[in-house]
Parts: structure tokens; C-alpha cells; sequence
């Protein structure tokens, strides 16, 4: 190789490995459910796209649990020891515990002896996408970190109120990957991001707790299901608008045109978001582009990315040299978008 050979400083996954919890449920029950409050499940089931969810029925089942079976499925696939770990990044918007951090409690499960850097995030179904953007940073910025692993879990099954619309479509789930710098002649692995944060439309759409956390563990009320999460939907934000633009910023800034993007990972919100997207964005290809995995697999929230790309990958549809944007979006809202090529 020339001593003048340009060498890029890339940061690849490794591995993936993704859990859902064992119990499949159909839309059924829930229907009946909610007949109750006098509310058509159905027709909003159809709409947003739910057919099943995964939940757990295991008390002994945590958000930490799930992560520890996603992150050894992850280090597997790698091909990667625990010890040459130097990073472990905990993504939930329905964490364990607020202290010590489960990142740290994961690091112990694992057994990861030379881990230097153990942290938690939270933002909400942005989660993974923001934190492996933000691993990435580190492991390009700091010389002494050559691998990190980044691990997402949520169990909204144990938040969520009987009569909250929102959350009876999630699933249990967890995802991990193991990130890894290398140095080669090519670009490649997480290249660029970008974000954008607007409280204008759904900053009151969720609180969970209901009460917050403060009064919630001071408050003399016994009824559980009065303390937690409920939505309060009031609008909705242009989805179309601001991923197009996203995309196109992301593109612009990297020498691409929108059109030599080979697949899109999305949150998943609604199918008809995802569709009225993908179809304004790519007309003629848009079948390509995308695969909404919820109706069958549920509401992944922060995990649903990653589900996206492991899919994508083993039936063949992105393969080496293939550019994909991986999209995080979370109530809020705040939106993310990250370029990775293969």
C-alpha cells in the first residue's frame, strides 16, 4: 500500500443480535378490551398498522434481561470476546432502574472485565439510532477506544395503562450491536448525522409516569393504573416534511443524491406515515426502499431500526458498498438520521 494512501477511520457493525419477548398476541383482546372505553381499536389498529406484539408474561423478565440475550446474540455474531470491550451504552425509555445504571449492571452480567465506559440514554424511539451515533463519535474522537456495544430494551408492557391506545401495540423487545473502529482505504460504517428537535407539536403527548417520578413515589394514591403512561394526542408532526428534509441534508452533505440511498430504516410510527414517505420520496422504487415490519412483529420503539437492518441484511436486500439511512424519531419531537454504508 502507498505511504500516501488516504485511510479513513470507520466505524462498522460487527454483529447484531435482536429478542422479543415469547408471548404473541393477536389484535383481538384488545379490541374487546377497549370496547369498554368505548373506543374502535380496530379501525385504529388498521391505520397505524398493528396485527401482533410480543409481550412478556415473565415477571423475572426485565429490560436488563432482554439486553443481556440481544447483546450476547450481538458479541456472537462479531465473533467478538467480551473483553475486548471498552464501551457499553444502555438505550431505554423504560429502564430498569434510574441507579446505578443498567449499562453498568449489563457490564457486570456480561462479565466485561476491561469496559472502560458504561452510560444510559434515553431518548425515547430515537434511542439506539442517537446512541450508536454517539458511540461512534467516541470511537472515532478517542484513541484509547476500539469497540463499543450498544444495547436497547423496552418493556412498555409494564408501563403502559389498559385504557392508553398508544402502548397496547408495542412489544417487549431488545437489540444490540457491537461497534468496532477501523482503519481502511475506503469510507464506510456510520458517516454522518443529522437532527433536528421541535416542541411545537407533541410535547404533551406522553408523560410517564403520569405524575412524574417525584410525586409518584411520594403520593398516597394506590391505583397503579392512574400513575402511568398515558398519551394525550393533540396533533400530529408533518412526518413526510421533516424526514424528506432530513434526508436530502443528509445526502447533499455527503456528495449523494436521495436516490442512491439503497434502503430506509424508519421508526415505525403508523404505516400510513411510513408509506405516504417512502411513496413521496421514491414513486416508482418505494417497494425497495422499505419494509414495515410492525403489523407482524409489532411496535419495536427504539429497537425497530435495528430489527429493519438484521432483516434487511440476511434476505439480501443491502449488501456491501450499499448506502442506508437509519432513521431515530421519538415524541417530542425529536428526529434523527444517520448515513451507513456497508
Amino acid at each position: 500500500m502507498s505511504e500516501n494512501k488516504k485511510l479513513f477511520s470507520n466505524v462498522i457493525i460487527k454483529g447484531m443480535g435482536t429478542y422479543l419477548a415469547a408471548n404473541k398476541i393477536g389484535n383481538e383482546p384488545y379490541i374487546e378490551q377497549f370496547k369498554e372505553y368505548d373506543i374502535d381499536l380496530e379501525h385504529i389498529f388498521t391505520a397505524l398498522g398493528r396485527k401482533y406484539r410480543y409481550v412478556s408474561t415473565d415477571i423475572e423478565e426485565t429490560t436488563i434481561t432482554m439486553a443481556i440475550k440481544a447483546s450476547e446474540k450481538a458479541l456472537d455474531n462479531a465473533k467478538t470476546s467480551v473483553d475486548d470491550l471498552d464501551i457499553i451504552v444502555f438505550a431505554s425509555n423504560t429502564p430498569e432502574y434510574l441507579s446505578p445504571t443498567n449499562a453498568l449492571l449489563i457490564q457486570n452480567k456480561l462479565d466485561a472485565k476491561n469496559v472502560k465506559v458504561v452510560f444510559d440514554m434515553n431518548c425515547d424511539c430515537a434511542g439506539m439510532t442517537l446512541a450508536i451515533d454517539t458511540v461512534t463519535r467516541l470511537l472515532k474522537t478517542n484513541k484509547r477506544y476500539k469497540k463499543g456495544l450498544v444495547v436497547g430494551s423496552v418493556m412498555m408492557s409494564a408501563y403502559g395503562r389498559k385504557d392508553d391506545v398508544s402502548t397496547v401495540g408495542f412489544s417487549d423487545s431488545a437489540s444490540a450491536v457491537v461497534l468496532e473502529l477501523v482503519e481502511e482505504d475506503i469510507e464506510r460504517g456510520f458517516i454522518d448525522s443529522v437532527q433536528i428537535t421541535d416542541t411545537s407539536v407533541e410535547v404533551d403527548f406522553v408523560r410517564n409516569p403520569q405524575i412524574g417520578f417525584s410525586k409518584y413515589l411520594r403520593t398516597d394514591i394506590t391505583d397503579k393504573e392512574t400513575l402511568k403512561f398515558s398519551s394525550h394526542p393533540k396533533g400530529s408532526a408533518p412526518y413526510t416534511k421533516i424526514w424528506t428534509n432530513l434526508a436530502l441534508d443528509i445526502c447533499e452533505n455527503n456528495g449523494l443524491t436521495i436516490d442512491e440511498l439503497d434502503y430506509i430504516l424508519l421508526s415505525p410510527l403508523a404505516k400510513h406515515t411510513c408509506e405516504d414517505f417512502i411513496q413521496s420520496v421514491y414513486p416508482d422504487t418505494y417497494e425497495k426502499k422499505f419494509t414495515f415490519q410492525t403489523e407482524e412483529l409489532g411496535y419495536l420503539g427504539l429497537n425497530s431500526e435495528i430489527f429493519q437492518l438484521e432483516d434487511a441484511i440476511n434476505r439480501g436486500i443491502v449488501s456491501e458498498g450499499s448506502n442506508v439511512l437509519m432513521n431515530g424519531t421519538a415524541v417530542g419531537i425529536t428526529t434523527l438520521m444517520a448515513l451507513y454504508r456497508l
